[in-house]
């Protein structure tokens, strides 16, 4: 009744007596949403019930504010969902960069926005969209897509990006505990974290100048941006 599934009738002829018929999931009807956001940019996908991708959508975002990334985040939820239209959604999934209390569906801080604190990202966008809302540290969702390829029990995950992230698994299970893995927050002296030293964001708040910027003028052999490096 909710066609979740179909029944379906086998083309061939099978013989004498009734047709034999088959269930099939229905890739038609009921869809989820996945949304990464990221400081390097932002991904939603639009997926069936057959696990095949409907839609994609990619773009580079600038954010500095709670207002503004909450708005962002919104308007690609929207745009995807415009691609569904006289379907039902399911539910929304957010992959999200910075520390994540999952558990409670709360966004706790992210990267280039100072402003946004322990912000309750799933209540928020339940609320905006009538479905239930997940959110997962992004390296976590990394991870996870690997074991299902690789079908590994035992992986440690860092992801080196324009932040730094980690994941583990133990025994085929992600392991979850808030704040555990927040390699990039380890601090390396006395008011420095090893984000600040080793990952674009850092490098660039460092610096007067974009990270490709700063690239460019270490080759030049530029003494501040070798020192940076050389950190």
């Amino acid at each position: 009744e909710l066609e979740y599934i179909k029944e379906l009738k086998y083309e061939e002829n099978s013989g004498p007596g009734r047709t034999p018929i088959y269930l099939e999931i229905n890739g038609h009807e009921h869809f989820s949403v996945g949304v990464d956001i990221n400081i390097s940019g932002f991904c939603a996908v639009l997926l069936n019930m057959k696990n095949e991708v409907i839609h994609t959508i990619t773009k580079k975002e600038t954010f500095n504010t709670k207002n503004e990334l909450l708005a962002k985040i919104t308007d690609i939820i929207y745009e995807i969902l415009s691609f569904a239209e006289g379907h039902h959604i399911l539910s929304i999934g957010i992959a999200m960069q910075g520390l994540v209390d999952s558990g409670n569906g709360i966004s706790v801080s992210f990267p280039t926005c100072d402003d946004w604190h322990n912000v309750p990202l799933s209540t928020l966008l339940e609320t905006e969209f009538g479905v239930p809302v997940f959110i997962e540290h992004d390296p976590e969702c990394i991870l996870y897509a690997h074991s299902e390829l690789e079908h590994s029990e035992n992986i440690i995950l860092i992801r080196v990006d324009k932040g730094i992230g980690m994941a583990v698994m133990m025994n085929g299970k992600i392991f979850h505990r808030f704040g555990a893995f927040e390699i990039g927050q380890l601090m390396v002296n006395e008011s420095d974290t090893l984000d600040m030293y080793a990952s674009e964001y850092g490098l660039t708040k460092r610096y007067d100048g974009s990270f490709e910027t700063l690239v460019s003028d270490a080759r030049k052999k530029n003494s501040k941006a070798t020192e940076l490096f050389n950190k």
